[in-house]
């Protein structure tokens, strides 16, 4: 089969199930402004709004666009290793803890030799840095993550306080 036997459509065919509208009730603060001629302060706003948002319940992981050339240069071991990691990150947390014999499996190998060969290399290529533990590692948050980066960023900044 080529390009010219593949179906062509109008409109994109692949499925937004896991997409829902939701009633929600978001939390507001209302402010002031004041009349600087006269001093006359008038207050805006409610202590609560309503809506109708749209819902994404699929689990993805943020892929910046500055990892997208390094993981272009990954061998096979760092890209299957990467793939495993990306689906073992926790929400909001900068490291992962690798279990071996489920990184094999994901990655169909059969030693931890190419496990630790793909490490490796997202060491090198900047994806990871070996962390104090036992097959410990942390995730650059600036190429891939799950999450928001900030609350990790702010938790850090307030215990180093």
């Amino acid at each position: 089969m080529g390009l010219k036997d593949v179906e062509v459509y109008k409109y994109n065919p692949f499925d937004r199930r896991e997409i829902h509208t939701v009633y929600k009730r978001v939390k507001s603060r209302g402010f002031e402004l004041v009349d600087k001629d006269t001093g006359e302060v008038h207050e805006f706003g409610t202590d609560a709004d309503f809506g109708f948002f749209d819902l994404d319940k699929k689990k993805f992981t943020k892929v910046f666009d500055e990892a997208i050339m390094h993981i272009r240069d990954l061998k096979i071991a760092g890209v299957k290793v990467l793939c495993y990691l990306m689906t073992i990150l926790e929400k909001n947390r900068d490291y992962v803890s690798v279990d071996m014999d489920s990184c094999r499996e994901f990655c169909g190998y059969n030693s931890n030799k190419d496990v630790y060969k793909g490490i490796v290399e997202l060491i090198e290529k900047g994806f990871l840095a070996k962390k104090v533990g036992y097959n410990e590692y942390f995730i650059n948050s600036n190429l891939m993550f799950k999450g928001d980066r900030t609350k990790i960023y702010a938790h850090r900044k307030s215990s180093e306080d």
